[in-house]
């Protein structure tokens, strides 16, 4: 494979983690940690909701995912293999606290997708073993009855 195909094939593997980085799902993941509301008070506040039939608090884990779409980006930064990860916002610790949170949810996410590919291969090989074991008892029991049928006393015709 050439350099150039190296490089177009690094440049969609990229593109494609941007993508999985600022996702739906795990910006949901995000939200929904119970850090989200602990670490950022003040960006959480704007999405707590009164629940009208019982007057108590509840945090919008909804609406903040879907906002977080647009205060938070990721882009890849040209000439490396490296991603910045950036959020709109105006206090930096809160920024940083979110940006945490959404760095790690997508490295649990990332595991995720490795161990499953893990499980997939393992499940092939198994499978492939489990055919070959098949395929090797199938030929036994020929070999063992082309002996008995043909009252031969050894495969090799250096023994006969």
């Amino acid at each position: 494979m050439t350099t150039m195909a190296n490089d177009q094939e690094m440049l969609r593997f990229m593109a494609t983690e941007v993508r999985q980085m600022t996702s739906a799902d795990v910006y949901r993941r995000t939200v929904e940690d119970p850090q989200f509301v602990t670490q950022a008070p003040k960006w959480a506040a704007h999405y707590m909701r009164t629940d009208p039939a019982t007057g108590l608090q509840a945090f919008d884990s909804d609406d903040a995912a879907k906002d977080l779409e647009d205060y938070v980006g990721a882009r890849l930064i040209p000439q490396t293999t490296l991603i910045e990860l950036s959020m709109k916002g105006t206090d930096k610790f809160e920024t940083t606290a979110i940006l945490g949170l959404v760095r790690q949810k997508y490295m649990a996410e990332l595991g995720r997708r490795g161990r499953a590919g893990f499980d997939e291969r393992q499940t092939t090989l198994r499978d492939s073993l489990a055919r070959v074991d098949q395929e090797i008892t199938t030929l036994a029991s020929q070999r063992a009855s082309i002996i008995q049928t043909q009252g031969v006393d050894s495969i090799n015709d250096q023994m006969n």
